[in-house]
C-alpha cells in the first residue's frame, strides 16, 4: 500500500547513485538546508547489499529516494528495489532518456516519479539555480510533492506530460550536445591555422558561452550575430565555396546551410529573400 503525503515541504530525502547526476544533486539538497538521510553509490561496499541501504532510510524515516543510477541499471534497480519489504514514500529517478514509467512497478507502494533537470551536472558544483525541471508523476499528490521539493531546491518545476517525454528529451539533447559535434566541426576546419587542439577548445567554447548569455538576455533574432543577422549574402557566399571546395568529403557545408535556413526562420532578418536563395 502507498504510505501517506508527508508534511508540506518537509523532506528527508535519500540518494542511490554518486555519479555526476547524484553527486551534484546531493551538494544542491545541502545548499538548500534539506535534510539528506543515506547516500550510497552502487559500488561502495557498505551497500553491496541492497537491504542495508534500505534499512539505512528507514532507520532515518526518509521520505523521498532519489535514484541518479545509469539508465542501463534503473530496470535493475527497480526490481530489487520492489521487492524491498520498506520502501520510502515517493521514488524519483533524474534520468531524461528513461520515462516515469520504468517506476510503475513501484506504483502500488509509493508515489514515483521522473525529476529530470535541464542542465549538466559535473558531479562537483552544485546545479544553477532556476534550473528547469521536469516532473512526469505517477498522481496529482507525487506531482505536488515533487513540485514541492523543486521549488525549495531553487528550480523551476513544470509538469511534463507522458506523452511528451521523448520529444521534451531530443529537445534537451538537441541543445545540450549536438553543439558539442558543431565545435568538433569549427576545430576540424581550423586545424590548418596551426593553434593547438585545448587553444582552440577553449576559445570555441568561449564563442559558445556568449552566445548562450545572448540568448538567455534577449529574444533569437536580437541574440543572434554574424552574416545571416547582417543579410551579408556576399560573405556567406564565400563561406559556401570554401566549404564546398574543402580536400576532405564531409558534410559541413550541408549543414551550414541546414542550420543557415533554419535561422532564416527567426525574424528580423534582413535579404532572407536573397538568402534563401543562396542557401537553398
Amino acid at each position: 500500500m502507498k504510505q501517506n503525503l508527508i508534511p508540506d515541504s518537509v523532506f528527508s530525502i535519500g540518494i542511490y547513485g554518486l555519479g555526476k547526476a547524484g553527486s551534484s544533486f546531493y551538494l544542491t539538497a545541502i545548499n538548500h538546508q534539506i535534510s539528506v538521510s543515506a547516500v550510497c553509490s552502487r559500488s561502495h561496499p557498505c551497500y553491496f547489499d541492497l537491504k542495508i541501504f534500505f534499512a539505512d532510510l528507514k532507520k532515518h524515516n526518509t521520505q523521498i529516494l532519489i535514484l541518479a543510477v545509469s539508465d542501463d541499471a534503473l530496470p535493475q534497480v527497480v526490481t530489487e528495489i520492489s521487492k524491498m519489504d520498506w520502501i520510502p514514500p515517493y521514488i524519483a529517478h533524474l534520468s531524461g532518456a528513461c520515462s516515469s514509467e520504468i517506476l510503475k512497478p513501484l506504483n502500488k507502494r509509493c508515489g514515483t516519479a521522473q525529476f529530470h533537470l535541464l542542465c549538466s551536472m559535473d558531479g562537483k558544483n552544485p546545479i544553477l539555480p532556476e534550473t528547469l525541471n521536469a516532473i512526469c508523476a505517477s498522481d496529482e499528490d507525487a506531482k505536488k510533492l515533487f513540485g514541492q521539493l523543486s521549488t525549495q531546491m531553487g528550480f523551476k518545476p513544470f509538469n511534463l506530460a507522458l506523452e511528451m517525454q521523448p520529444l521534451y528529451h531530443a529537445a534537451a539533447c538537441i541543445a545540450g550536445n549536438l553543439p558539442v559535434a558543431l565545435i568538433a566541426e569549427a576545430m576540424e576546419l581550423l586545424q590548418p591555422i596551426g593553434l593547438d587542439e585545448l587553444t582552440l577548445r577553449i576559445s570555441l567554447s568561449k564563442l559558445l558561452r556568449s552566445t548562450a548569455n545572448a540568448i538567455e538576455q534577449k529574444p533569437l533574432a536580437e541574440a543572434l550575430t554574424g552574416p545571416i543577422a547582417r543579410g551579408d549574402v556576399k560573405t556567406i557566399k564565400k563561406h559556401l565555396d570554401a566549404l564546398k571546395n574543402l580536400p576532405s568529403n564531409n558534410d559541413i557545408e550541408k549543414i551550414y546551410r541546414l542550420l543557415s535556413l533554419k535561422l532564416l526562420q527567426l525574424d528580423n532578418i534582413k535579404e532572407q529573400s536573397a538568402l534563401l536563395k543562396l542557401l537553398s
